[in-house]
């Protein structure tokens, strides 16, 4: 959800400052949001919030918080892109940050020095959002202590909300349209158990959503919910799953009757292809064939309408 919120904000700031939204000018489509995943990713695709949903939490932030900081790195660093691209002494580089391993793009350099992360080009991105953060005009929102409301009820003259600094919400966020792509997700047998934690993280954010506690006891009928709400968005949404039919990681029966469910209303965009004889890692011959015929044609239906 951060990098996907990340990328809206990120190429929100690389356009243009005259250039109006796509849906503004009624002549073209409004870009695609792709999200995908192979194998526990493509878990993590299926049951990840409509991106509208999650959005939200990145509208207003209080200045303190991540989602705050994430908006701000991802405007920083559109913005330095956009005067680089407007240079025309300035090589074209990109400033991508990698997280983890060696910043040297040469394979001979990256063997002769040990892998480590940049603190200076880190440091400069914190510098970059702390002036870019003086610079901006904050609205001031209460903002709940954090108390539960068992603490409220014991001392109810107490004042528990106070205001704190937030980013502004900008109106005219560019919209996207969001697809989904998902490459064996483990249904079935291993999914039981690689989510025992899973679910919990999703709901975390369903009960921020509606504003209650994190520690709030989830009940059945509430993740129910939230699972429901996040299979919908694929029915609604371009969406293509493609599975092989001897995978040892998912259940096919299972496999079948969930793609046959997303896919039964004539309205649905959800749609699936099952690649005869493909195990979970794609390693038999002519499979690995398929799958990018599959991909690329669903990308092609992307771009073209």
């Amino acid at each position: 959800m951060s990098v996907a919120s990340f990328l809206v904000y990120y190429v929100h700031y690389l356009r243009p400052p005259r250039c109006p939204p796509a849906t503004a000018i009624g002549t073209a489509p409004p870009p695609t949001l792709l999200l995908a995943g192979y194998s526990y990713g493509a878990l993590v695709t299926i049951q990840l919030p409509p991106v509208s949903s999650f959005l939200s939490q990145f509208a207003s932030p209080p200045t303190h918080t991540a989602a705050a900081d994430i908006r701000l790195r991802a405007q920083h660093l559109a913005e330095q892109q956009t005067i680089i691209d407007a240079t025309p002494t300035s090589p074209r580089k990109s400033l991508g940050m990698r997280v983890g391993g060696s910043e040297e793009t040469s394979s001979q350099k990256a063997h002769e020095k040990p892998r480590t992360h940049s603190p200076d080009r880190e440091e400069k991105i914190r510098r970059g959002v702390r002036d870019l953060l003086s610079r901006s005009n904050l609205i001031h929102r209460k903002h709940d202590s954090g108390l539960t409301s068992q603490h409220k009820e014991l001392e109810p003259g107490h004042e528990h909300e106070h205001k704190v600094p937030c980013l502004e919400k900008l109106d005219n966020l560019i919209e996207f349209r969001s697809a989904y792509l998902t490459v064996s997700p483990p249904l079935g047998i291993v999914a039981n158990f690689a989510t025992l934690n899973f679910s919990n993280l999703f709901s975390s954010w369903s009960r921020r959503k509606r504003g209650r506690s994190a520690s709030t006891k989830v009940h059945g009928g509430e993740a129910a919910k939230d699972e429901a709400e996040a299979e919908a968005k694929l029915r609604r949404n371009p969406t293509l799953v493609v599975y092989g039919s001897q995978d040892g990681f998912l259940s096919l029966k299972r496999m079948r009757d969930w793609t046959r469910q997303l896919s039964s209303t004539d309205e649905s965009q959800f749609r699936h292809v099952e690649v005869s004889g493909a195990g979970h890692f794609w390693l038999e011959e002519g499979v690995l064939y398929e799958l990018r015929e599959a991909v690329f044609s669903f990308a092609s239906g992307l771009i073209g309408g």
